[in-house]
């Protein structure tokens, strides 16, 4: 049964067709990511398949090729601006809120109606999020007219999803209507060269498999076209001739692949120096205009070397994490139990942390006076107070150089020689060691939340010094902060709050880099409302210090995931993470979260407290009607006419499918018929289908430059009639198809002509 549903479902190309298509354009999102110059690129790896897609159905369809550019070109504005802004919610979210839909359409429906429709928030949301968009674009307009320097990395990965959408649609387009995939392909493959020139030659693996995809799709798409002509003419040829030409392309493509190896150690200097002699100063002219529009992208050369936290950590725009390991990491714990055995609220959660810092800056994070101390392996490193647990960890560095060293919480005894970096001989920036394996026992605070709740605020005289010390910060900053923790009787309330608050904002991993002067918690705060983990411990450590609990920064690595094969948790750079850490009398320093990618510490007996009424309150915001009633509107139009266009188009082509092909051939011969005897161009008496087919084709040629073409396309409709009424071999469906599209551009050109001949 599946097999007849793929065979029913198949494209007119094959799915070999398609598929290598896809493979063969994907090279271009790809080669961006390799290039590394753009933060947010993987999301273009799914706006380049689905531009494909979209472009080849649009080929399927009778639509003429005007209407087809100009939905592509709407479309990749509408979808590139989607992406980037993030203007729909995520399939979870939408489904959700359907559901919630529907069951409050039923109960309107059994007189119980309501008038806080579901999908309110959900498209307040939206319009909030499309409008930060439309901001975000006048000021970055604004900033180009004007001669200043854009620092807002969102615009350029807009610009770079609707400049990638455009060439994948063509691409699918014109292999899937004209059956050329060298110049379906060229668009992609000049942009992909040109990302491999100006990055210095990143990612030109993925240039070479670009090449040889576009050499073997080349070969299968000329094949089907010679396939379909051969029909047409009645050409008898064997089956086996596809595998054949499939060999044969595979074998050319993987020599093109092969030789483009030794393309850089080829090189032509004359031509080279002729180019830069006159192209120098206008291409210089042109990448300082770019480079100070888009002054938030990546550099393609040189990058920071793994780890080396240094003494001061600045928060920029857009990171990219790999999933290249980093460490595996074995403990003392029993390893957790695998998913769908239940028991998942017991598994401890550890971070692995590296670093600490205690001076804010208003752009990021420094340490003040620093000390490195030796210790010889099993000397005690530190003694923190309060109950604990001990952790034991074996660490297996498979990226050496990582920086300070990772370990939980408060490192105790380590079974190597290392350096014990701190500020004073009871606050720990973090662990210096040189060995690729080592152990280190950690001491982890596990106290109750009423233990914390009645810890109170007796802080030493050194942390209340250095871990409530603000640089002058704007007021609003304060205010929230002040707003948020009204009606929380002690610290640990106060933290749960505004841990609250911060998790319900968005987690963006393009997160753009602060405007220069900007204090970066505000920025998150009051502009972005948005961000990944370094923005959420700044904030919450900055708002914890502004109401005098005293917090710092932390970071390393979150835990991982846990390998059954080797008995440890295996980091990868997708783990990085930074958290917030808030001191207790009694207790030290206690790890909260509030990035709302991870999750919350558990704490026995109650955990977190209710969120108070006034950060309730900053959470959820207020909308009116009018405010929403120009996005239903907008949203709403533009469905409407996206909806019925692609119903006409997958009607016809179902209606084209279903059809036998002699039945169509007669069926658009018939048309034609009426139409021409409409524009009194009727068959003369004794005249022949070819010879009628012929001279009304002449005739509306004659009639201006128009009708160019029509010879042409009367001469398609007229071959598949005769073949279906007189040949003992009907039309093949691909001749009864290319008939049907000659009558939809024919009918045009005898409309027109039938309006010119009324009188008036």
């Amino acid at each position: 049964m599946v097999s007849r549903w793929l065979k029913k479902l198949e494209p007119p190309h094959g799915y070999l067709v398609v598929g290598l298509l896809l493979a063969t354009v994907s090279c271009l999102p790809l080669g961006v990511m390799a290039a590394g110059w753009l933060g947010g690129a993987e999301a273009l790896l799914g706006v380049g398949l689905l531009a494909t897609l979209v472009g080849f159905v649009a080929g399927l369809t009778p639509l003429p090729g005007w209407l087809v550019g100009l939905f592509g070109l709407l479309t990749g504005i509408e979808w590139g601006a989607a992406t980037v802004g993030r203007l729909l919610p995520g399939a979870a979210a939408a489904g959700r809120e359907l559901v919630r839909s529907a069951l409050w359409l039923w109960k309107g429906l059994h007189g119980a109606w309501t008038a806080d429709w579901p999908l309110v928030p959900l498209l307040a949301d939206g319009w909030a999020r499309a409008q930060a968009l439309a901001g975000r674009l006048g000021a970055w307009l604004q900033a180009g007219l004007s001669g200043g320097a854009s620092h807002d990395p969102l615009v350029l990965l807009l610009l770079a999803a609707i400049a990638l959408w455009w060439p994948a649609y063509w691409a699918g387009w014109l292999v899937a209507r004209r059956q050329s995939a060298l110049l379906a392909l060229a668009p992609a493959g000049t942009a992909l060269v040109a990302n491999c020139a100006f990055s210095h030659g990143a990612g030109v693996e993925w240039l070479r498999a670009f090449l040889g995809g576009s050499l073997l799709l080349m070969a299968l798409v000329h094949l089907q076209h010679q396939q379909a002509r051969w029909e047409r003419e009645g050409i008898d040829y064997s089956t086996e001739i596809r595998q054949t030409t499939g060999l044969v392309g595979l074998g050319l493509a993987s020599l093109l692949v092969v030789a483009s190896l030794a393309t850089p150690y080829l090189t032509w200097r004359k031509p080279v120096d002729l180019f830069w002699r006159y192209a120098s100063g206008p291409y210089q002219e042109v990448t300082a205009r770019l480079d100070r529009l888009f002054a938030a992208r990546k550099p393609v050369a040189g990058r920071p070397p793994a780890g080396g936290y240094g003494q001061g950590h600045e928060l920029t725009g857009p990171v990219e994490l790999s999933r290249e390991l980093v460490f595996y990491v074995a403990t003392s714990d029993p390893p957790p139990p695998p998913e769908g055995e239940g028991q998942g609220g017991n598994t401890p959660q550890h971070y692995w942390r590296q670093v600490t810092y205690d001076s804010y800056t208003g752009r990021g994070w420094e340490n003040g006076p620093i000390e490195e101390v030796g210790r010889q392996a099993g000397e005690p490193l530190a003694s923190p107070p309060g109950p604990r647990t001990v952790l034991t960890q074996t660490f297996t560095l498979v990226r050496p150089a990582l920086g300070l060293a990772p370990a939980a919480n408060e490192p105790v005894s380590a079974g190597q020689p290392c350096g014990l970096v701190r500020r004073s001989p009871d606050d720990l920036v973090g662990l210096s060691l040189q060995a690729d394996r080592y152990t280190v026992v950690s001491y982890l605070p596990s106290p109750t939340v009423e233990q914390l709740r009645r810890a109170g605020a007796d802080y030493p005289p050194g942390i209340a010094a250095r871990y409530l010390a603000l640089p002058a910060i704007p007021e609003r900053v304060r205010e929230l902060a002040r707003a948020l923790v009204a009606g929380a009787g002690t610290p640990y309330d106060k933290a749960v709050a505004v841990e609250a608050y911060l998790r319900a904002l968005d987690y963006d991993l393009n997160m753009p880099a602060p405007p220069p002067g900007d204090d970066v918690a505000d920025y998150l705060l009051f502009k972005a409302r948005r961000g990944y983990c370094d923005y959420y411990a700044t904030a919450m450590a900055v708002m914890l210090r502004a109401v005098g609990v005293p917090a710092r920064y932390a970071a390393g690595f979150a835990m991982g995931q846990y390998d059954y094969a080797r008995g440890a948790y295996a980091v990868t750079q997708r783990d990085a993470h930074a958290w917030a850490e808030v001191y207790f009398p009694g207790y030290g320093w206690v790890e909260f979260e509030p990035t709302p990618y991870r999750a919350a510490f558990a704490r026995p007996l109650g955990g977190a407290a209710p969120l108070p009424t006034a950060a309730a309150a900053h959470v959820r915001g207020g909308w009116t009607a009018s405010t929403l009633a120009g996005a239903l509107g907008v949203l709403a139009g533009a469905g409407l006419a996206l909806a019925g266009l692609f119903w006409w188009a997958a009607r016809r082509l179902r209606a084209q499918r279903r059809a036998a092909p002699a039945q169509l051939a007669r069926q658009t011969y018939a048309r034609m018929l009426r139409a021409a005897q409409r524009v009194r161009l009727g068959p003369a008496t004794g005249e022949t289908a070819l010879e009628f087919c012929e001279r009304l084709g002449r005739a509306l040629e004659a009639r201006g430059e128009w009708a160019g073409g029509a010879l042409g396309e009367a001469r398609a409709i007229g071959r598949a009639y005769v073949r279906a009424a007189y040949a003992a071999v009907p039309p093949s469906p691909r001749e009864a198809g290319q008939a049907d599209a000659a009558w939809q551009r024919l009918r045009g050109k005898l409309r027109r002509l039938f309006w010119q001949r009324r009188p008036g």
